[in-house]
């Protein structure tokens, strides 16, 4: 059975922009707006198993060492330029600002994000750009994509599909449980390792986020064998799924807010509410929108979501790095008084605008290159 959609499905790039969103609003410090961008994130990874697959099946792509590196490559590289730009800008503070580290310091961290391997260390401040640990999980969920093709493409059903789902689930959930483990090793003295080696586990180890790339893939293919379905009550389906992320945002949200120790960390009881509790609604939503038969996830389908879209991927790297320098800005240059009330307001509004700005920017140097 060859299948192919060359084509975007509109209503998921609608989810795609508010994944973005969410993601937008999580950095600009309003405490309201603290958990949504682990959603956004969870959003973006099952999106990613099931574009890829809903994209790619009917392509003859043969698994080899030389060809899944081949693939990775023509992935990764729309974003990699940007991502050592955004680097460079971020350095600047590890050199220059009064976060200032010792030189070789960062020249191990330029080396880790260079080849974007840095979160598979749970080193301290491992990130030049905080939000390029994203990368490390799309190289290697490209990387072994030929393969997880081939197999899917070879004796692959809808049962095994589902079959997988509820595997993964349980494994995400297991693994998460033994990452909790990790809250025993007190690592609150080290000048080395991340002290928080929970949320770094169950949030940012690469091998972990792959159970939602896995069972994007996988609910990809159940797409794929009956896109063409009648869904019925598909409003009303996509209203419920809605309801119930927004439940799951709500507790988190308050269970975050009680799992933060003085330094600003988040405890061993927040494994659970970083990744785990988004996988299900992220799944819902995506296999839903992905029909477009609701009045909900048409509606969202408009000129802003579709606009939001297509410089998301930009705007993810761009984004965080505008925060940073109107964050220094707020903090060394404006009065004290003031700099921590309106910081985020500034963010929100001047930083969404600089962020725009910048994605054009960069959209034209890249045109410009090719």
């Amino acid at each position: 059975m060859t299948i192919t959609n060359s084509k975007r499905i509109k209503t998921l790039e609608a989810l795609r922009a508010i994944a973005f969103i969410c993601v937008f609003l999580s950095h600009t410090g309003f405490s309201c707006f603290g958990s949504i961008g682990y959603f956004g994130v969870s959003i973006f990874f099952v999106l990613t198993g099931f574009v890829s697959i809903v994209s790619q099946y009917g392509k003859d792509i043969v698994p080899s060492l030389k060809n899944n590196w081949n693939y990775m490559v023509s992935k990764i590289k729309k974003l990699y330029p940007l991502h050592i730009v955004t680097m460079i800008c971020m350095s600047v503070f590890c050199i220059f600002g009064s976060e200032k580290e010792p030189l070789i310091k960062t020249i191990v961290k330029f080396i880790l994000n260079i080849f974007l391997v840095q979160e598979w260390f749970p080193l301290k401040q491992r990130d030049l750009n905080e939000v390029s640990w994203f990368l490390c999980v799309l190289l290697i969920a490209y990387l072994i994509f030929p393969w997880i093709l081939k197999k899917i493409k070879k004796d692959h059903t809808v049962r095994k599909a589902k079959l997988h789902i509820v595997i993964f689930l349980c494994a995400e959930l297991l693994v998460a449980l033994l990452g909790k483990q990790l809250s025993v090793i007190d690592l609150s003295n080290s000048v080395v390792i991340d002290g928080c080696l929970v949320e770094w586990f169950v949030s940012r180890f690469p091998l972990f986020r792959l159970f939602e790339v896995a069972i994007g893939y996988n609910l990809g293919y159940i797409y794929l064998q009956d896109r063409n379905r009648n869904i019925a009550n598909a409003t009303l389906k996509e209203i419920a799924a809605i309801i119930f992320a927004l439940i799951c945002i709500i507790i988190s949200t308050s269970s975050l807010s009680n799992t933060i120790v003085d330094s600003g960390i988040l405890n061993e009881n927040a494994w659970w509410n970083i990744v785990i509790i988004y996988t299900i609604p992220s799944m819902l939503l995506i296999y839903l929108f992905a029909y477009g038969k609701g009045r909900l996830s048409n509606l969202l389908v408009n000129k802003f979501t579709m606009y939001i879209a297509s410089i998301s991927a930009y705007g993810f790297l761009i984004h965080y790095v505008i925060f940073r320098y109107i964050t220094y800005l707020f903090y060394h240059v404006v009065p004290s008084g003031i700099s921590y009330k309106y910081c985020a307001y500034f963010k929100l509004t001047v930083g969404f605008i600089l962020t725009i700005i910048c994605c054009e920017v960069w959209k034209r140097i890249q045109k410009h290159i090719k």
